[in-house]
C-alpha cells in the first residue's frame, strides 16, 4: 500500500469518529510511522470538516424609521392575488413579482416609486372548479437552475415555473398545486378559497429562508393564517458549527389575523419581524401592524402600525432599490378594484 493509500485508508476507518466535528479520534499505541500516518489522516479529516462548517457572520443592523409612503397607483388588469420579492435577473437588486388573476407582473424602481417592467399571462386553461373568491401564491425559488418564480391563480387550472431568460419573463415549467413555500406546495380544498394541510384549514402560509440570527446562525421561519384568523409562527435555528447553545423552536400565535401576512428581518438586527394585516371583509378599511418577534415570543406592544381606508391585499419585503436595506411594500385596494396603492413602509 503507498504512503497516499495508507492515509487514505486511516481517513476512511476514522470517518465515524469525526462525525462531531474538530474532535480527533486517539491515536494509536507505539507512535512510529503508523502514528505519523494517522496523525496526517486526522489533519486532513479536521481541514476538511471545517471546509463543511459555515463561518458564522452575525448580520449588521440597519436601523429602520417606520413610516408609510405611496410610491405608486397602478391598474394592474386583474385582481392582485399575492405579492413577494426575488432577484429573476442576477442583477443584484431585487424585483416585486405581483400574481392577479391573469398576468405574473414585474416591477421595478422608477425615479421614486415603481413602474412595470414585464408581463407574461398566465395558462390559458380554466380550473374544473374555481372557488368564488380569487386565491394565489407566488415564491421565488433559487436552485441549481437558477432563480425561478413559482406562482398559481385559482382562475388557470395549473400553476407554472418562471424565469428571466434573454431580457424578459418567460415560462419554463408546469406546476401543480400552490407554492406557498420553496417546500410547501398545497392544493386547495374543492371549490374552496382556502388550503388544506394536514386537516388544517389554511388562508395563507408565508415561509422565510437564509435569515440568520444574531450569531450568524441560520434561521427558518413559517408563518401560517388559518380560516379562523389565528397565526402561528414557527422559527427554527440551525446551529451546525456554532458553540453557542442551540435555542429551542420558538412558536407564537397572533388572532384577528387576515390573509397578508409577510415574516423577514427587516432591520437585519437577527430578530425576526413579523407583518400582518386585518381580518375584516376584502376591501373594508384595513391596517398594516408589525411585530417584533423574539426567543419569547411577540414583544408586548407592535413596532408599527398604519391604518388605510382600503384593504391590504398583500405584504411583501425585499431589497428592491440595491443599497442594502430591505424595504416593506404594502398593497391596498378597494372593493372590486383592479388599481392597486404601493405603500413604502419603511
Amino acid at each position: 500500500m503507498s504512503w497516499r493509500g495508507g492515509v487514505l485508508a486511516l481517513a476512511a476507518l476514522t470517518s465515524v469518529a469525526t462525525a462531531a466535528p474538530f474532535a480527533p479520534p486517539p491515536a494509536p499505541a507505539g507512535g512510529g510511522p503508523i502514528g505519523v500516518l494517522w496523525r496526517q489522516a486526522v489533519d486532513e479529516l479536521e481541514a476538511a470538516s471545517r471546509a463543511r462548517v459555515p463561518a458564522l457572520v452575525p448580520p449588521t443592523p440597519r436601523p429602520v424609521a417606520w413610516k408609510a409612503r405611496r410610491v405608486a397607483s397602478l391598474d394592474l388588469g386583474g385582481a392582485l392575488l399575492a405579492l413577494t420579492a426575488g432577484d429573476l435577473d442576477g442583477d443584484g437588486t431585487e424585483e416585486l413579482l405581483a400574481l392577479t388573476e391573469r398576468h405574473v407582473i414585474v416591477l421595478a424602481p422608477h425615479g421614486k416609486g415603481l413602474r412595470e417592467r414585464a408581463r407574461v399571462a398566465l395558462p390559458a386553461a380554466a380550473p374544473a372548479l374555481r372557488p368564488r373568491d380569487p386565491v394565489g401564491a407566488a415564491v421565488v425559488v433559487a436552485g441549481g437552475g437558477g432563480v425561478e418564480l413559482w406562482a398559481r391563480a385559482s382562475s388557470a387550472a395549473r400553476g407554472a415555473r418562471y424565469a428571466w431568460q434573454g431580457g424578459a419573463l418567460v415560462e419554463v415549467g408546469e406546476l401543480a398545486g400552490y407554492p406557498w413555500c420553496a417546500d410547501r406546495v398545497l392544493d386547495l380544498a374543492a371549490g374552496r378559497n382556502y388550503a388544506v394541510d394536514g386537516g388544517a384549514e389554511l388562508w395563507a402560509v408565508r415561509c422565510r429562508l437564509g435569515e440568520v440570527d444574531r450569531l450568524g446562525r441560520a434561521v427558518v421561519a413559517t408563518a401560517a393564517v388559518t380560516t379562523g384568523g389565528e397565526l402561528t409562527v414557527t422559527v427554527d435555528t440551525r446551529c451546525r458549527g456554532s458553540t453557542a447553545a442551540c435555542p429551542a423552536t420558538t412558536r407564537a400565535t397572533l388572532t384577528g389575523v387576515g390573509t397578508a401576512i409577510e415574516v423577514a428581518d427587516v432591520d437585519r438586527d437577527g430578530a425576526l419581524e413579523v407583518l400582518v394585516a386585518g381580518a375584516g371583509a376584502p376591501g373594508d378599511p384595513d391596517a398594516v401592524v408589525v411585530h417584533a418577534l423574539g426567543a419569547d415570543g411577540f414583544a408586548a406592544k407592535p413596532r408599527f402600525r398604519r391604518a388605510f381606508l382600503g384593504g391590504v391585499v398583500a405584504i411583501a419585503v425585499g431589497d428592491v432599490d440595491g443599497d442594502g436595506d430591505r424595504e416593506a411594500f404594502a398593497a391596498v385596494r378597494l372593493t372590486g378594484a383592479r388599481k392597486v396603492d404601493l405603500w413604502l413602509l419603511d
